[in-house]
């Protein structure tokens, strides 16, 4: 019986990420809806939840969805600003304006810049735009991929204008306060991520002979 419920509980989501790998003409939309009615027949048949409580979980769940869609809205119409204004485009000639060290110019890429954008918006914008302009530094599409997955790790849990910890940890300890500061505490780790990114970025003969 436990194993039949595991299955039940998981179930949404590997249908929802099998439907993804295997779709061939279904869009995200009709996958997304079909997922859902198969939770709201498992919730009602097999975990007997009362309408009402699906009907107030699926109202929550619109609200933070109508969340996360403001907060990347806002993250494409900051990068949309960039774009008309050509920030962009100019950006190498700003950053060997800085400093011409390429170690430099990926700190001010990959740390500053990714992590502000991981406070206005996160859900992975951060390093969708950032390893591209890595990539434009020189750097290999593999090696600026690494580096703006783990340069944005430690900004994860303030991310989205701290939605990690005022929908997802808040709802494990209601003094999300607290947990702020704990969480922040524990972040002091991230001042070693650095350190490691630039070993990533020197670790090829290539770029050893181009930054020394």
């Amino acid at each position: 019986m436990d194993s039949l419920r595991l299955i039940l509980a998981l179930s949404p989501f590997l249908i929802f990420c099998l439907l993804l790998l295997f779709r061939h003409s279904a869009s995200l939309l009709k996958i997304s809806f079909f997922t859902l009615f198969i939770t709201i027949i498992i919730a009602l048949l097999f975990w007997y939840c009362p309408l009402s409580v699906v009907t107030t979980s699926l109202f929550q769940g619109l609200l933070t969805a109508i969340d996360i869609l403001l907060i990347i809205f806002g993250a494409i119409f900051f990068l949309e600003i960039l774009k008309k204004n050509k920030v962009t485009e100019s950006l190498a000639l700003y950053l060997d304006n800085f400093s011409s060290d390429l170690r430099i110019q990926v700190i001010m890429l990959a740390w500053f810049f990714e992590n502000f954008l991981e406070g206005i918006a996160g859900f992975g914008t951060p390093s969708t735009v950032v390893a591209p302009l890595l990539i434009a530094l020189g750097l290999s599409p593999l090696k600026a991929i690494v580096i703006a997955l783990l340069w944005n790790s430690t900004s994860v849990p303030f991310g989205a204008v701290g939605t990690p910890i005022r929908i997802g940890l808040a709802a494990i300890n209601p003094e999300s306060i607290s947990m702020a500061t704990t969480t922040a505490f524990y972040n002091l780790t991230g001042f070693i991520v650095p350190l490691f990114m630039l070993w990533v970025l020197v670790s090829s003969e290539k770029n050893r002979k181009t930054l020394f």
